[in-house]
């Protein structure tokens, strides 16, 4: 399959007698962006941001490397870089963030690997806002794990995600880069 033929909304399947809804063999469900948000709160009332980002760093992580799994298995990819691309436009189709990749360079032999683009409407950054407010880092841990889990399932090789420009500390528009985790040193 190549990217241009991923279209979320095409891939899921409805089955009403069972009341599942199914991309490919995974459950899929889903809630209100504020249900997260009343989660987030709630972290927030009973731990502190550190758990708070934690916690949602994790769910992200292992979020991406099962939607890689599940890509790869259920959907063919063509190639390295429409398996790579099809994590965006998945996460863009579920109304989590719009994911527009700008740069995606990959030379594993090399050892080099670069994936930049921007995050538009990260609902993370929204719920951020609206419940806790402006703060001087970036928040979309979320987003920032499950690029890491999704990239690293993908390469076989451990990257880190890092999230370089966030609208909850004030930017313009929410940014991320992927490097091979020994790149950033």
């Amino acid at each position: 399959m190549k990217i241009k033929d991923v279209h979320l909304k095409d891939l899921l399947e409805i089955h009403e007698d069972t009341a599942k809804l199914m991309l490919g063999s995974t459950r899929m469900v889903i809630m209100p962006a504020d249900s997260i948000g009343e989660l987030m709160e709630f972290i927030m009332q009973i731990s502190d941001e550190n758990m708070l980002e934690m916690f949602f760093y994790r769910m992200g992580e292992h979020a991406g490397q099962h939607d890689a799994e599940t890509l790869k298995r259920d959907f063919s990819p063509d190639t390295l870089e429409d398996w790579l691309a099809m994590g965006p436009a998945i996460h863009s189709g579920e109304g989590i963030v719009h994911a527009k990749p700008e740069v995606m360079e990959v030379d594993p032999d090399n050892g080099h690997f670069l994936f930049k683009g921007v995050w538009e409407n990260s609902f993370m950054a929204e719920q951020w806002l609206d419940r806790i407010g402006q703060v001087d880092h970036p928040v979309c841990t979320l987003l920032t794990g499950y690029a890491n889990g999704y990239v690293t399932k993908i390469m076989g090789h451990e990257v880190e995600a890092r999230e370089t420009a966030c609208i909850a500390k004030g930017d313009d528009v929410c940014r991320f880069e992927i490097r091979f985790k020994e790149e950033w040193d």
